[in-house]
């Protein structure tokens, strides 16, 4: 049974969500990872953040996306205080993953930043970026030279990852794309066969007007069935068509970002710093 949260007690303050990914799963359905952790020294920590986080854990977790709640597959607390949700996703609502969504523990609710393609090879990717205090920002400045070359390398390690999930991504939807397209080719031959049915039908009722009003009334439900079959096929087609061309581009755009990437990390390895051009 689901174990409410005690009243005062919200999990925005204790709850820090650090980054919300997606993997393709199937040709019509996306793995939503949301992460986060636990804050230690929030306030209401020790046993009253202990009764919070337990009541948490029996807490029904559901995802909103463009109005719709999907349930979550799993949510587990490791002994770090991480946690982890996971939920499955129709393929066709990636767009509004990546415009934002939003996490219900129980009654409660926290906006969520914009999904990204996790990494293809199911590595967890880093942490978005903080705000750092000036003190440790003054020390990582003298580190900052060294770290150049690093940085520009998980830079186009990252970019190239996306390529690879969005390469992922495509492949299941050309799949689906043409398992639509044989069901629907199926579909619209089996309405062929129908309507050439229903005529000899027809020719054949002729003998009998209860036998043929009977039999007409039959034929009609099966072609209005096999029509919106038909349809739904043709729409699922042409929205799979849409989703790859966007894959496509952003395939594209991630490409051209992990090459230029690349070539700055390159540059940066062989000293070579680049030119402003610009007026």
């Amino acid at each position: 049974m689901t174990r409410p949260i005690p009243d005062g007690s919200p999990l925005g303050p204790e709850l820090d969500v650090e980054r919300v990914e997606w993997l393709p799963s199937t040709a019509d359905e996306l793995s939503v990872r949301v992460c986060g952790r636990w804050r230690d020294g929030a306030a209401g920590a020790g046993d009253a953040g202990t009764a919070r986080r337990a009541a948490a854990a029996d807490a029904a977790v559901e995802l909103v996306v463009d109005g719709r709640r999907f349930r979550a597959l799993s949510a587990q607390t490791g002994e770090d205080g991480a946690w982890v949700a996971r939920f499955e996703v129709p393929v066709v609502l990636r767009s509004a993953l990546a415009a934002g969504s939003s996490l219900w523990i129980g009654a409660r609710e926290m906006p969520l930043r914009p999904a990204v393609p996790a990494p293809a090879d199911g590595a967890v990717a880093p942490p978005p970026a903080t705000v750092v205090a000036p003190a440790v920002l003054k020390s990582l400045r003298s580190r900052r030279e060294g770290l150049a070359d690093e940085g520009l390398m998980r830079r186009a390690q990252a970019a190239e990852a996306t390529v690879e999930t969005l390469e992922t991504q495509l492949g299941l939807l050309e799949a689906g794309l043409r398992s639509a397209e044989a069901d629907r080719s199926a579909l619209a031959a089996r309405l062929r066969e129908a309507e050439q049915r229903e005529e000899s039908e027809r020719r054949v009722r002729s003998e009998a007007e209860q036998e043929r009003d009977e039999a007409t009334a039959a034929a009609e439900r099966r072609l209005e069935a096999l029509r919106a079959r038909l349809s739904a096929a043709e729409q699922h087609a042409r929205s799979l068509a849409a989703e790859i061309d966007g894959v496509r581009r952003e395939g594209a755009e991630a490409q051209h970002a992990a090459v230029a990437a690349r070539a700055a990390a390159e540059r940066a390895g062989r000293g070579i710093v680049p030119v402003d051009r610009r007026p």
